[in-house]
């Protein structure tokens, strides 16, 4: 959650879901998982809700478990998912480079071009 390439990663996150149309936007779901808690938390950050209140970061945060872990190993920090509307995984990468940040983006943005099947 307050890593170098996680914190560096939060503010594009949030420019790359404002740059959507409001009508695409709202079938992105943004969710920032960590597994500390606020007593784990560096006092300098608050607690998760202060942390994420000061960063100006708009989607959620919460904590995953053991669970969680097995089903969805780290591959990096921070690890990104992409699930698709059919709840199938369909990207997965670790770590934060502009490069990484790229794929990830045209991997939701192909997602998001899809068509919902009810």
């Amino acid at each position: 959650t307050y890593c170098s390439p996680c914190l560096d990663e939060m503010p594009h996150l949030e420019k790359f879901r404002a740059s959507l149309p409001a009508d695409v936007a709202k079938d992105l779901v943004i969710v920032s998982l960590t597994d500390q808690s606020d007593l784990e938390m560096p006092k300098k950050f608050g607690t998760l809700q202060d942390f994420r209140q000061n960063l100006g970061v708009t989607y959620p945060f919460a904590r995953y478990g053991r669970a969680f872990r097995d089903l969805f190993p780290h591959s990096g920090i921070p690890t990104n998912y992409v699930i698709g509307r059919d709840g199938v995984l369909r990207y997965v990468d670790g770590g934060f480079t502009p490069q990484k940040f790229a794929a990830l983006r045209k991997s939701v943005q192909g997602e998001l071009r899809k068509k919902v099947s009810r």
